[in-house]
């Protein structure tokens, strides 16, 4: 059983619910869904090697850091 949607994403809950091995490959949809650039997108995969893993764990941490409060659960999670 996952977070609560309405729960404030925090850094250890993306180790905690294993959230790289839940998204996987899609990391890149992910972060399109949260708004980012393409630009971005490439600039992650190129400084983190390509790691499917490294690259969803810096999107989301980028992300909790943009959203602040905002960055809930119910805000990435697919419906």
């Amino acid at each position: 059983m996952g977070p609560d949607p309405s729960h404030q994403m925090t850094e250890s809950d993306i180790h905690d619910y294993q959230l790289p091995e839940m998204i996987g490959d899609k990391w890149r949809d992910l972060e399109r869904a949260l708004k980012y650039r393409e630009a971005d997108i490439d600039s992650i995969q190129k400084d983190q090697g390509g790691s499917t893993r490294e690259c969803c764990v810096t999107v989301l941490v980028r992300w909790m850091g943009r959203e602040g409060r905002n960055a809930t659960v119910k805000t990435w999670l697919p419906p």
